[in-house]
């Protein structure tokens, strides 16, 4: 790939979907975008990006490339001191709040950027499992840029990688041994736990389609803003913000933070992790330390 092939590409990730690649990550795209090219039969990158460009109003072959430039790794209760400080103290604080103010008893939480399914799935048996969330409406949104981890999320069966931080007692209560194969190598996600989760495809990078979601009462977004740079972070992150319910709370990968962004959240000491939350519209909510 030349530097003008490489910089036409670099243009054209940014425009679509605000994905960032720079020199260091240079032969990292060539690597995936050569998949493409051979794919779609294409003599070389620049007929493949001419492919692309008149194909901008239609075709599949511009989600089909995007899909190959992110990575999807990814199993159960992952990063779990975050998700205790989710299931043991914002989830026990968010009810309350409701129930204090005479809100409808629904809980919605947003995997934005759900992979293959198993953080949306996670969430759903969080959901599930708190004792302050019974008999309340539920549901889990979870979506991402990629079709393709999006048909393996919705055939909800996965192999022992993806059990690594679970403990047995919960695989067996919430998963069955897939029909047809060995009970020790795949399971199946209960209808109970599916019925939770809603799928569909999504950009981040797209206001209006952001704002199909609706307001949420916790968004996770991890280990999705590492694709964008400064600009775009700060126009994701807006965007969550404006998906959020007052005083709901915004959960990034550890790897990520937002000290040196400009954002209306306030970062909010737990006693589980730090995480960032939406202003509230009256009263103190948890331990805020800094402006984030």
């Amino acid at each position: 790939m030349s530097t003008e092939e490489f910089r036409a590409f670099q243009r054209l990730l940014m425009e679509q979907a605000g994905l960032q690649f720079d020199d260091t990550t240079r032969e990292r795209l060539e690597r995936r975008l050569v998949e493409r090219v051979r794919a779609t039969g294409a003599r070389d990158f620049a007929d493949y990006y001419l492919r692309l460009r008149r194909g901008l109003d239609g075709s599949q072959e511009l989600e089909r490339m995007l899909e190959q430039c992110v990575t999807h790794e990814t199993y159960f209760f992952r990063e779990p001191r975050q998700l205790r400080a989710l299931e043991y103290e914002i989830i026990p604080q968010l009810v309350d709040q409701i129930e204090k103010e005479g809100g409808r008893r629904r809980f919605r939480i947003w995997s934005a950027g759900c992979s293959t399914g198993e953080e949306a799935y996670t969430l759903a048996i969080i959901l599930l499992r708190s004792p302050q969330l019974r008999g309340w409406e539920l549901e889990v949104i979870a979506t991402d840029l990629s079709q393709r981890a999006l048909s393996r999320a919705r055939r909800a069966v996965y192999s022992q990688g993806s059990f690594r931080d679970m403990e047995r007692m919960v695989l067996e209560r919430y998963f069955s041994p897939s029909p047809g194969s060995d009970p020790m190598e795949t399971w199946e996600v209960k209808p109970e736990v599916r019925a939770v989760v809603t799928l569909g495809r999504l950009n981040l990078w797209n206001g209006v389609e952001m704002g199909m979601v609706g307001q949420v009462d916790v968004i996770l977004c991890r280990n999705v803003l590492i694709y964008f740079d400064r600009e775009g972070k700060k126009r994701v992150i807006d965007n969550l913000h404006d998906r959020l319910r007052p005083s709901g709370f915004l959960l990034l990968g550890h790897s990520e933070n937002l000290l040196h962004l400009p954002t209306r959240f306030e970062a909010v000491s737990l006693m589980h992790d730090l995480v960032y939350r939406r202003a509230p519209n009256h009263g103190p909510f948890g331990r805020p330390q800094t402006r984030a």
